[in-house]
């Protein structure tokens, strides 16, 4: 399969994963139309974190929405028909996210609740312990859903004794804790000498790897537009499927 058109070199190519340095919007616009099995994004939330000096995570609201809508459109052209897009967001901006993607003529499956449990820190208000999880398909092809590829790594919901040791997913993840710094971060996460993270939103691979198992099969490409720390694509190989990722820094 050709994975690209008229594309800058990439910085790393080992024959599973493409990296590519630039513009999420600007990259997904020279990929070939229909040619990505899956879509993982978990773009920049417009929460003023420091993501370097070429992205401004603190747009006016009207111009962070604009930059969804054009981003979302992208993908929309990329995916194949009937291929998975999970796309993460901050709950003040999940509303607009799904709106355009339905504007999109794509398709709602499940708003997933991703309970990490680790309250985020907050003044005035309640402070955050979850982040949804979009889950939209594009109409019109073949759908993979591999149910029972993943489980819940604990049970949960059952208030029948008798059920309680059922770990079939729903749309609830309780069971995937958020990433942490410092003396009790947990092995995968890449840290500074200080002990401070080395990127500033470090998903956690068991996230990466429930979307995959759940919605492609070996060999399928799978793109993440804000690969980041490199998360998705290291998954990706070691489930054998094929990855591109965009980083712009």
């Amino acid at each position: 399969m050709r994975l690209v058109v008229e594309m800058p070199i990439p910085v790393f190519d080992n024959g599973w994963a493409r990296l590519y340095e630039g513009d999420a919007v600007l990259v997904l616009a020279r990929l070939p139309a229909e040619s990505i099995d899956c879509i993982i994004a978990d773009p920049p939330f417009n929460a003023g974190k420091d993501y370097g000096p070429r992205f401004d995570d603190a747009k006016p609201l009207p111009e962070y929405h604009a930059y969804l809508a054009s981003l979302l459109a992208r993908m929309a052209r990329v995916v194949r028909p009937g291929g998975a897009i999970w796309v993460m967001n901050d709950t003040r901006h999940i509303g607009a996210t799904q709106m355009l993607m339905d504007d999109l003529g794509l398709e709602f499956q499940n708003m997933v609740a991703w309970a990490y449990g680790n309250p985020t820190p907050a003044s005035g208000r309640f402070q955050k312990t979850w982040r949804p999880i979009l889950f939209y398909r594009k109409p019109g092809g073949p759908v993979t859903w591999n149910e029972g590829a993943d489980r819940l790594r604990r049970e949960t919901l059952y208030s029948n004794f008798a059920h309680s040791n059922g770990r079939n997913l729903h749309d609830l993840w309780p069971d995937i804790p958020k990433l942490v710094g410092g003396y009790l971060s947990q092995a995968e996460v890449l840290l500074k000498p200080d002990g401070c993270f080395a990127h500033v939103a470090q998903m956690p691979e068991a996230l990466a790897e429930r979307m995959m198992l759940l919605t492609t099969n070996p060999n399928d490409l799978i793109c993440d537009p804000f690969v980041g720390s490199g998360t998705t694509c290291a998954a990706a190989q070691r489930l054998g499927r094929k990855s591109i990722g965009v980083e712009i820094n």
